[in-house]
């Protein structure tokens, strides 16, 4: 018989310092993590339909039928070119749309996902497309901080949580 090791948690331990813990000593992965949340994304059709429809206007059963997963690694044009990766990103009929989750803020930030959006659209032209609307590329950023509140205001910012923010 296998005894469980319980241990009781003591008073005035805030749910940061309990998360910290966990995620030290391996008990619980974080989201944020790009194999955690590729695994998310991909494998949790339902949850991955509702927050694209809620963001994109998208009926949420099209995204559903029509999810069909891309290579996040881009062709690198030349020998100077850096490798891009993306987090996540998958194809509907008529879109491409491009996932990436940002655990903090850091210079450059913003310019290197613009950077992917534009690479997503160029691997587009050079595949033949010509420069019509046929297939819209969409990129959206879950950005785990609150740096653009301030410049934005809250009312422009839309919220989504992987957990319970109660518990």
């Amino acid at each position: 018989m296998i005894k469980k090791r319980i241990k009781n948690i003591p008073k005035n331990v805030s749910n940061e310092e309990i998360r910290e813990y966990m995620i030290s000593n391996k008990f619980v992965y974080e989201g944020t993590l790009d194999t955690v949340f590729k695994s998310i994304m991909g494998d949790c059709l339902l949850y991955l339909g509702d927050i694209i429809s809620k963001l994109t206007g998208l009926d949420k059963a099209f995204i559903i039928e029509n999810f069909k997963e891309q290579n996040v690694e881009y062709k690198i044009a030349n020998a100077l070119e850096k490798k891009k990766v993306s987090d996540f990103i998958f194809k509907l009929p008529g879109f491409i749309i491009n996932l990436e989750c940002n655990r903090g803020y850091w210079d450059g930030l913003i310019e290197r996902n613009d950077a992917y959006f534009c690479k997503i659209k160029a691997e587009l032209l050079s595949k033949g497309e010509e420069y019509s609307k046929k297939i819209k590329v969409i990129q959206i950023n879950f950005d785990i901080f609150d740096n653009f509140e301030e410049c934005l205001g809250k009312e422009n910012i839309s919220k989504f949580y992987m957990k319970n923010n109660e518990t």
